[in-house]
């Protein structure tokens, strides 16, 4: 094992690792403390399967006992059959038991709503700064860019009649979320578009894109735009089946990243 990976993997146990899914459905592992993808040899770690990458996280975390000094030890991890778990969801059991809670959706309005707001763009800045090297972006490209919220700076910006952050909840869980704010007098802007990892497949993202088009309407303006990027195909699959298509630019970004803008938009 390289001595970096070797070096941040003995500083905590399991809680400084998440595992988040990219668009390819692979498995990354995502280092809390160092603020990216686990390396190994320089390459980020994935995994085909929810599994392979829990066991890497295990085999990560044992370095702290001395139990893993080898690449290859970690390298068997990622690419083990799995046992008792069928699917890239990850345990079936689990997951009949997340289904079985009840779906709500509401506006965020409290400090507790965003702080769970926080927590969903948090996740979502993870996902998207380990996807960023695959197109020629470093993680602090696209957290810079786009993923410095807070709970305050969250509730300052969606708190008033044109912009509202809304949150899907399964349960108690905050499952996914879906912004707008007022981009000028006649359009709306979309923001932050994200379902947890442990709630897809469950409709959630097409229940969020039904409640905010519905706040939207409620209002004055009758165009909704959405800048987002290629390679989130699991949201482009959504806005393309609420009626948005590619339209002109609306925004300037560095020029490092303009490859990566998508523009879309769409009546109401």
């Amino acid at each position: 094992m390289s001595g970096l990976l070797q070096d941040r993997s003995a500083r905590l146990g399991t809680a400084r690792y998440e595992i988040i899914q990219d668009p390819t459905d692979r498995f990354i592992v995502w280092d809390e403390k160092a603020g990216c993808p686990a390396l190994l040899g320089g390459e980020i770690i994935s995994c085909d399967t929810f599994f392979g990458a829990q066991r890497v996280v295990e085999r990560l975390s044992a370095t702290r006992t001395g139990l893993i000094d080898t690449e290859a030890a970690v390298l068997q991890a990622a690419n083990a059959p799995p046992h008792r778990c069928n699917d890239r969801a990850g345990n079936p059991a689990r997951n009949a038991r997340l289904g079985g809670s009840r779906l709500s959706i509401s506006i965020a309005r409290s400090r507790a709503d965003f702080e769970a707001a926080e927590g969903l763009c948090t996740k979502l800045g993870r996902w998207d700064a380990a996807i960023a090297p695959n197109y020629g972006l470093t993680p602090l490209d696209v957290l810079t860019a786009f993923h410095s919220e807070c709970r305050a700076s969250l509730s300052g910006k969606f708190t008033s009649a044109d912009a509202k952050f809304l949150i899907a909840w399964q349960g108690e869980a905050p499952a996914g979320s879906l912004a707008f704010d007022a981009f000028d007098e006649t359009c709306a802007e979309l923001h932050r578009f994200y379902v947890d990892n442990r709630f897809r497949g469950m409709g959630i993202g097409r229940k969020l894109m039904q409640a905010v088009l519905a706040e939207i309407a409620r209002g004055s303006r009758r165009r909704v735009l959405i800048h987002t990027a290629p390679y989130m195909t699991h949201a482009i699959a959504v806005y393309e089946a609420f009626g948005f298509r590619p339209c002109a630019r609306f925004r300037d970004t560095p020029e490092h990243i303009r490859h990566t803008d998508l523009f879309m938009g769409r009546s109401i």
